[in-house]
């Protein structure tokens, strides 16, 4: 079966604030990249998360390649403006003139949506080919790693405000455009990230149903940092077993501590499979489910293996926005 995230040329990854989307959007380019794709992975701001996952320390605004066929860039709203503005008023000059006065840059930043509009402007610049990679050709994916939940919702949510907003105009064409690119589900998609959590699900189930009332496509959820099933249910009263009965001595030793651990990690698989459980049947879009992985430990082989998995489940999914049938991944 094709991968159903694949034909996209637009890919947001979002979700609440230390969900691992970063690691995530940076697994969904590696397996995009390694099925043949064109790949620029987007993060938005100042701080280079991105970098660290690829052992990059330089790079911004021009993509700089970090596997075959994947480029990485940071855009910043101040960096937009201003090749807006050099491609619209085409004189450098007169380009100074205008964007370079410190009135008129503090007025900018004081326009409400300003910031986000001009990065989705330039997201949506990309997306069009006419920003190309150092290789002087269009990339197939851009992938961009979004700014948490609340942030993240508003950049997708700006184009609808402005056009509800401004009724007619250069910019209102200019957005317009911007917003039937986002709301095509042939074109553009949503992946959400969570954690088996409580209220990680319930701020994912909000936040997909926030960008699906917006018309804006969900394509999966990604259930991160899921640990494994260690014990079948018939080991787990055994496990309980030796540790009710566990001396004292031996429990203050290093096999009681070996014994409370594998209960810590038995007793978490069972509360993530309580949320996962209650997530699919709130969600309306299938999820998908990556392992734990301590950060220390996030090197090139588990960056491998993170896209591995992300392919295998992908492919075996339907991206809709309709209620699905059966939990199964």
């Amino acid at each position: 079966m094709a991968c159903p995230i694949c034909e996209r040329k637009l890919i947001f990854v979002t979700g609440k604030g230390g969900v691992g989307k970063t690691t995530v959007s940076a697994a969904l380019g590696l397996m995009l990249a390694r099925l043949g794709k064109r790949v620029l992975l987007v993060e938005l701001g100042d701080v280079p998360s991105l970098g660290r996952i690829f052992e990059q320390d330089h790079y911004g605004y021009l993509p700089q390649e970090v596997r075959p066929g994947m480029w990485i860039a940071r855009i910043t709203p101040e960096e937009s403006l201003r090749e807006y503005g050099l491609m619209k008023l085409k004189i450098k000059t007169l380009y100074n003139l205008v964007f370079d006065n410190p009135f008129v840059k503090a007025l900018i930043s004081l326009v409400p949506g300003m910031e986000e509009l001009l990065l989705i402007g330039k997201i949506e610049f990309m997306v069009h080919g006419r920003s190309k990679a150092p290789d002087g050709l269009p990339v197939d994916v851009v992938l961009v790693d979004a700014p948490p939940t609340g942030q993240g919702a508003g950049l997708l949510s700006m184009p609808m405000t402005i056009l509800l907003a401004v009724k007619a105009g250069p910019i209102t064409r200019d957005v317009q455009r911007i917003q039937d690119l986002l709301t095509d589900s042939e074109r553009s998609g949503v992946v959400v990230v969570t954690l088996p959590e409580e209220m990680a699900v319930d701020e994912a189930l909000e936040l997909e149903q926030a960008l699906m009332g917006r018309g804006l496509p969900v394509c999966t959820t990604v259930m991160n940092r899921c640990v494994p099933q260690v014990f079948l249910e018939e080991d787990e009263s055994t496990l309980d077993d030796c540790i009710s009965k566990m001396p004292a001595e031996t429990s203050r030793g290093p096999v009681g501590a070996l014994l409370k651990t594998a209960f810590h990690i038995t007793a978490t698989y069972r509360s993530q499979q309580k949320q996962i459980s209650r997530y699919r049947k709130s969600g309306k879009v299938r999820d998908v489910a990556l392992p734990l992985i301590p950060a220390h430990r996030l090197g090139e082989r588990e960056l491998s293996d993170l896209a591995l998995r992300l392919r295998e489940q992908i492919e075996s999914i339907e991206c809709t926005a309709e209620p699905r049938v059966g939990d199964a991944l």
